[in-house]
């Protein structure tokens, strides 16, 4: 029996969108597309083989000041700093790996051809991250035929979290709001206060 021939060239994970918006605190999801080049079948994750174990997604900081996004599901497996700078065509200051849940796209896929726009995973900015843009590198690690890939895999590089400031309220909805609550101040003590009568048509005269 003849093998398919492998197409050649690498798993590509592209982002789609690449440049999230969002405030300190905030979740967002970041989601993408991913080329598969063999007539295989593809799986989410790092081949069963693979050890450690269930390092299945990654995250490189490359910006000097980016934070460490949070993840809502999921373990963080592995966590490495590099305060100068990992060195490289492009420099990471942190790497984050993530398993045991949390992955959104598809499970399984067979090759070749490229996945549909998908979710991929949900970070949530750190609270008190100061504003500005933050440059970062995420990967997908995938098996085929059960083992580890044949080929290279090409991380989604050129994720985008700009991260702006929290609106203050504007002046209008502030008064707004002062005048609701002077109305629910007053309807409040209203039912509170006991009524007085006025006596008019209640005495009787005397003759």
């Amino acid at each position: 029996m003849l093998a398919l021939p492998a197409m050649g060239g690498p798993i590509l994970e592209t982002l789609s969108p690449n440049v999230y918006t969002v405030f300190a605190g905030q979740a967002f999801t970041i989601g993408g597309t991913v080329f598969f080049p063999n007539p295989a079948a593809y799986a989410f994750g790092a081949a069963p083989s693979t050890s450690p174990a269930n390092q299945d997604e990654f995250l490189f900081g490359v910006s000097p000041t980016g934070p460490q996004l949070e993840i809502v599901a999921g373990v963080v497996e592995f966590s490495l700093l590099f305060p100068g700078g990992s060195g490289g065509a492009i420099p990471a200051y942190f790497e984050d790996i993530y398993g045991q849940g949390g992955w959104l796209g598809p499970a399984n896929f067979s090759g070749p051809g490229t996945t549909p726009v998908s979710d991929w995973r949900t970070f949530i900015v750190p609270v008190g991250t100061a504003p500005g843009v933050y440059d970062y590198t995420y990967g997908i690690a995938f098996s085929e035929n059960g083992k580890a890939a044949s080929e290279d895999t090409l991380f989604a590089t050129g994720l985008q979290v700009d991260v702006v400031p929290t609106p203050e309220p504007a002046p209008v909805v502030l008064i707004g709001l002062g005048l609701v609550l002077l109305a629910a101040f007053h309807r409040f003590y209203a039912k509170k206060s006991p009524r007085r009568s006025s006596g008019i048509g209640t005495n009787k005269s005397r003759l």
